[in-house]
């Protein structure tokens, strides 16, 4: 059953019901398996914010390809719409500013520690926030923002895989960010590349997906523009396992 905040699954067997908050799924894939043509996954936030442990997981089977369709249609809608609220609201976003993405992971400090952060992608900005999971409740708190980058300024993507995580590496124009940087008012800033690790190539396919169309959307419109897009350096991946 499909509602406008959660997802409740009701066991045939028993007629037991579990219900599951839309905000809480960190991703969606499809899932086939000779047994199953029709099925999804989803993966859940880590709330306890080790990142290093396998997060929990729900397998769904589906009836058909309809039925695939609308759940994972009204899933895919749903998930977003807490978070942009919750975002844009701490972010105190400008008019023209919207948010578009967010990911849950472990950041790279300069002195080689891993730190869970929030890295939020709007029209405008890559940010990276410090938040975290209420341990009683569930709930996010917003804490603090570390600091924010022009997508505009974005050069290129590296992504690179170590064991079952994701490490990726952006690079930026520094001229052009801390100029973007001073037009808005803030201090210009030293480094030019930024490093994150992912725990899903999931979210992290879908990131590096919004950072090329937010790219895209700065430096590449115009009939007579010439920009390439985004670079993305990445190896051939296998299939899942």
């Amino acid at each position: 059953m499909l509602g406008t905040k959660s997802l409740l699954l009701v066991r045939k067997s028993d007629s037991k019901a579990k219900a599951y908050l839309y905000q809480d799924v960190e991703s969606l894939r499809p899932w086939v398996t000779p047994q199953t043509q029709h099925g999804f996954k989803m993966r859940f936030y880590r709330k306890d914010g080790n990142l290093k442990n396998p997060q929990k997981e729900q397998t769904i089977s589906c009836a058909d390809a309809e039925s695939y369709f609308s759940a994972t249609h009204v899933i895919q809608r749903q998930m977003p719409l807490t978070w942009q609220k919750f975002f844009e609201t701490n972010l105190e976003l400008e008019a023209d500013d919207c948010y578009q993405f967010h990911a849950y992971l472990l950041k790279q400090n300069r002195f080689g520690a891993a730190q869970p952060r929030f890295i939020i992608l709007t029209t405008r900005w890559v940010s990276n926030a410090k938040a975290s999971f209420d341990k009683l409740s569930g709930s996010v708190k917003f804490e603090k923002l570390k600091w924010k980058i022009p997508a505009a300024a974005l050069l290129k993507v590296k992504l690179e895989k170590q064991a079952d995580k994701f490490n990726v590496k952006i690079f930026l124009d520094l001229e052009k960010q801390n100029q973007i940087l001073v037009e808005h008012g803030l201090k210009k800033i030293k480094k030019n590349e930024r490093k994150f690790q992912f725990s899903d190539i999931t979210p992290c396919r879908d990131f590096i997906f919004h950072l090329k169309r937010v790219h895209h959307l700065h430096n590449c419109l115009g009939p007579e523009n010439k920009t390439p897009p985004l670079l993305v350096e990445a190896p051939p991946f296998g299939p899942e396992k």
